[in-house]
């Protein structure tokens, strides 16, 4: 059945196993780097340390479930670089993300 059987020592990861992992991270590192990406364009305090946290929280699960995937051997999908850092005053205001529309999400 595979690690998340209960018998890791045992049995290998089954391939539905490794694919679900394998998404999970790739979604994972998405979801950071739009959350980071998102950083950039609130002004609220609040809102920006619960983005901070998130991020944290997220990289935390990715490096958890990265290392059960390097155990057995399977590669890691792609992640996106760390997106550069922006000035929210240098967004146009057209082009910019509001506090409510990222709040939301």
């Amino acid at each position: 059945m595979g690690i998340l059987s209960g018998n890791p020592q045992e049995e290998p990861m089954h391939y539905g196993e490794v694919f679900s992992l394998w998404s999970y991270v790739m979604a994972g590192n998405k979801m950071i780097g739009n959350y980071q990406m998102l950083l950039h364009h609130v002004g609220d305090g609040d809102l920006k340390k619960l983005l901070r946290e998130s991020i944290e929280k997220c990289q935390d699960e990715i490096k958890q479930v990265s290392n059960i995937l390097k155990e057995n051997g399977v590669g890691l999908p792609p992640a996106s670089p760390e997106p550069p850092d922006a000035d929210l005053n240098d967004i146009p205001p057209g082009a910019r993300f509001l506090d409510p529309d990222v709040a939301a999400n």
